[in-house]
């Protein structure tokens, strides 16, 4: 089953455009910023990519339900 994952550049300056392109040939992106990229794919297949890339760090995404903001209905006593 594929996740989520948010990778950070650490590096100084802009990301390389060589770390882009292969992250783009190894994972699919569904979001990018200045400094960080959400992919989706296998854990095992962002570890062994970032293993090579040593300015990058992973971390899965985590989500987080929103509450209920409907107050609840009152039993008469």
């Amino acid at each position: 089953m594929n996740r989520r994952f948010v990778l950070r550049y650490q590096g100084s300056g802009r990301i390389p455009a060589g770390d882009l392109a292969r992250i783009d040939a190894a994972l699919h992106v569904v979001d990018r910023s200045a400094r960080m990229v959400l992919v989706e794919g296998a854990g095992a297949g962002v570890g062994r990519l970032l293993a090579t890339m040593p300015r990058w760090v992973a971390v899965e995404e985590a989500t987080m339900p929103l509450p209920s903001t409907r107050p609840p209905v009152r039993r008469p006593a």
